[in-house]
């Protein structure tokens, strides 16, 4: 899924900030920060002068809540993903300020609003929206997007569900009352900015207690803060000194277990404003309506989709599945079988756009599929898409007999199998057994090669193969095949479409890009250019390694040989003879194929062991592999050898000594001359 925004296609958990914990060094701005429109003009800074929280017990609390990241966890809801009850977090540590995204974006000018009969209520307030919104005139979706990934990096790591801030609380009895006024003070600050930026999450404040005192002493103080500050006693917590690993990490379960409903809430809120949103059918007017006969703005059915995608979005942060597929469904249908498609023109960006974001679309409908359990409708989705995506590249964009459409076909591939180790399907599962001992069969139990169909599909007749959800390694040896074709396909280009830009007439350049399909994949001059391309065999080597470990722990033992001959051809192909040779001259010897009876594949393993010898003068071998070519189930091929002269042409001080071992060989029955 690299081809894809990170955001886009990564996983949804609620988002906390943890404020003023940890190292005081400043830390790099995000991506998503950087290119947010206005955060840095209008957006709302959060700050506070007191120092952060450091020492030993930072770094255990940061260490214990590092434990309940749930970012890189399987995407299934098994026990295990949040510790104490949880669904999980993802967090974002910063110091003593950070950066909220504004509400709404900067009016336009005075010229701007003139010239659009919306851009004014009739009290004559400017209309402002969201600065992603496709209303705003410096929005990246203005005037007719349907979404960013901008929108969805807003709510994974710039909009938090939560902020848990850090003070140090003192015990020394001489400055506590000072300490104490201090507290209150940054407190009410803290939650008088959040108040004002209009956002609803919550405020928890921890205190690390910087020594011992007195029991009875410390609540009057905890209570004095409390009533200070206005805060709910389940916002305020009070970590004691010196305390163990394990009781650090009891604290911070404590803490995010009474965060978690709140958290859910605020998403549910939002989604329910998404959902009103959703109920008006009518479009907003615009800060600034669009130049008349240049553009359009965004008709009711992508507002629907937008509606529906965000609504599938917050129910993922929720963890609820089921309602964040039948979202995502609602928003895919109307926007692949809609008039949204239809209203964009092929040769504009929008087009690639929606394109994309049908692809985000299908990538999480499997994903909530998968998680639910239902394999063969996530087998039937999977394809589903691709035909859909078949017919409108046929239909309105560049055609489907392009290198383009093949390298969407290998990552469309590429992403089933990404989704399945991701999701870590149960009847998929390999255990650690099998992975620190492959080739003991009797170690373990061999994982099942593809799933059987849910129980709703228990009355039907019996499902094709393909509707089945098979293991891994099958998409990604579909992937490989793909990338084969898109190599072949970028090879037969014109010689002037594979000249760089400014080695070509304007009238090729044009042509070229009302011919080519570049969605998520580069120009024909960096396809396959004169000069330089895109390096297709070291994708297949990659690709093939990751199918062929699939295959290898489902003891899948000839595709493992087939993936295993097909990357060392890759080497072969880019000169790498020593590299293909550590893979083909094991693989040759041990050929579960020629024990079969697989004479054809047999013949081609050879004529690469032969070709791979010669190259690298290892004579004994290459004695042993003529002798299996003369064999009469193999065909002679379109080189004529005589075994007398199969040495000639070696860089060799000395005719080697060979042992051929004709058990092992297929059977020679022609009559040849002896060396």
């Amino acid at each position: 899924m690299d081809g894809y925004p990170a955001s886009y296609v990564g996983h949804n958990l609620p988002f906390v900030v943890l404020f003023g914990l940890g190292s005081t060094q400043s830390r790099p701005p995000l991506e998503s920060e950087k290119s947010f429109p206005f955060l840095q003009e209008k957006g709302i800074y959060i700050s506070c002068d007191l120092p952060n929280v450091t020492g030993p017990v930072a770094e255990q609390l940061l260490s214990s809540f590092h434990d309940f990241d749930a970012w890189n966890a399987s995407w299934n809801n098994r026990p295990g993903k949040g510790k104490m009850g949880t669904t999980g977090f993802t967090y974002r540590t910063v110091g003593r300020a950070f950066t909220l995204p504004p509400r709404k974006a900067h009016a336009p000018s005075s010229m701007e609003a003139e010239t659009s009969k919306y851009a004014r209520r009739p009290s004559g307030a400017q209309v402002l929206h969201s600065p992603l919104s496709p209303l705003t005139p410096d929005s990246p979706t203005y005037p007719d997007g349907i979404m960013t990934s901008l929108w969805f990096s807003k709510h994974q790591q710039l909009l938090p569900s939560a902020v848990v801030a850090f003070f140090n609380f003192t015990m020394d009895l001489g400055s506590s009352t000072l300490q104490d006024n201090k507290l209150k003070t940054e407190i009410n600050a803290l939650r008088t900015s959040i108040t004002s930026s209009s956002y609803k999450f919550r405020l928890v404040v921890v205190l690390v207690a910087e020594g011992e005192g007195s029991e009875m002493l410390t609540n009057d103080r905890l209570g004095n803060i409390r009533r200070g500050t206005n805060m709910d006693p389940r916002s305020l917590f009070l970590l004691p000194y010196d305390q163990s690993v394990m009781e650090v990490g009891a604290f911070v379960g404590t803490v995010l277990a009474s965060l978690q409903p709140t958290c859910l809430d605020y998403y549910r809120e939002l989604s329910k404003h998404a959902r009103r949103k959703r109920s008006r059918s009518a479009i907003p007017p615009p800060t600034v309506a669009p130049t008349t006969g240049t553009s359009q703005t965004l008709s009711v059915q992508g507002w629907n989709v937008r509606y529906e995608t965000k609504m599938g979005y917050f129910a993922e942060f929720r963890q609820e599945m089921d309602q964040a597929g039948r979202n995502y469904e609602a928003a895919y249908e109307m926007l692949v079988d809609g008039e949204v498609f239809e209203s964009i023109s092929s040769w504009s960006p929008r087009f690639n756009d929606a394109r994309m974001l049908a692809d985000v679309l299908a990538v999480r409908i499997l994903r909530c599929l998968l998680w639910t359990g239902q394999t063969t409708s996530a087998a039937q989705s999977w394809a589903n898409h691709r035909y859909r995506m078949l017919e409108l590249v046929d239909r309105k964009g560049k055609g489907s007999n392009n290198y383009g459409w093949q390298a969407w076909e290998a990552r469309w591939s590429s992403v089933m199998a990404e989704l399945i180790e991701r999701v870590d399907v149960p009847i998929f599962h390999v255990p650690e057994a099998s992975k620190a001992n492959p080739t003991n069969p009797e170690a373990f139990e061999v994982p099942d090669i593809y799933a059987i169909p849910e129980k709703s599909f228990a009355n039907e007749d019996r499902l094709p193969p393909w509707d089945l959800l098979h293991h891994e390694g099958y998409w990604y040896r579909r992937a490989a095949n793909r990338t084969r074709v898109r190599r072949r396909l970028a090879a037969t280009m014109p010689l002037e479409d594979r000249n760089a830009p400014g080695q070509s007439p304007a009238s090729t350049i044009a042509s070229r890009a009302h011919q080519y399909d570049t969605y998520l994949c580069p120009e024909p001059h960096l396809e396959y250019g004169l000069k330089e391309h895109f390096d297709h065999s070291a994708l297949l080597i990659e690709t093939l390694g990751k199918a062929a470990v699939h295959f290898s722990q489902r003891q899948q033992t000839r595709a493992v040989e087939r993936a295993g001959f097909e990357v060392a051809g890759e080497f072969m192909k880019s000169g790498h003879w020593e590299r293909a040779w550590t893979l083909l001259k094991p693989l040759w010897q041990n050929l579960s194929w020629r024990r079969t009876g697989w004479w054809n594949l047999v013949e081609e393993v050879s004529w690469a062991v032969r070709a791979c010898a010669r190259h690298l003068s290892d004579g004994e071998t290459l004695v042993a592999v003529e002798w299996e070519l003369h064999s009469n189930l193999l065909s002679p091929g379109t080189v004529r050898h005589d075994f007398s002269k199969c040495l000639d042409g070696l860089s060799m001080e000395e005719r080697p000594y060979a042992i051929v071992d004709f058990d092992s060989l297929a059977p020679c029955c022609r009559r040849i001359r002896p060396l």
